[in-house]
């Protein structure tokens, strides 16, 4: 419900920014939710590539805390958008 009217691509590039920020003073939760709707206004954007962006950057927090499975689930999904993204370019 975050992302409900927000349709800006910029906004989506300010959230995955602003996550990036707490990663890197491993501030996990508030890096996680940033990420997250970054993804869903990406997602639904239809910005394939920046989704994947973001799904990667999920993944390195939950690598980062030893969560293997949730990190490999979230860059599966990552190439999964990148593949989408580049079916698109073409």
């Amino acid at each position: 419900k975050q992302t409900q009217g927000i349709d800006k691509p910029g906004i989506a590039t300010g959230y995955n920014n602003v996550g990036a920020a707490y990663a890197a003073q491993q501030q996990n939760t508030k890096a996680l939710l940033n990420y997250n709707i970054s993804f869903k206004l990406q997602e639904n954007q239809k910005d394939y590539q920046g989704a994947a962006m973001s799904l990667k950057n999920i993944g390195v927090i939950f690598q980062g805390q030893g969560k293997m499975s949730d990190a490999l689930s979230n860059y599966w999904k990552a190439f999964d958008y990148q593949k989408k993204a580049e079916i698109n370019n073409q």
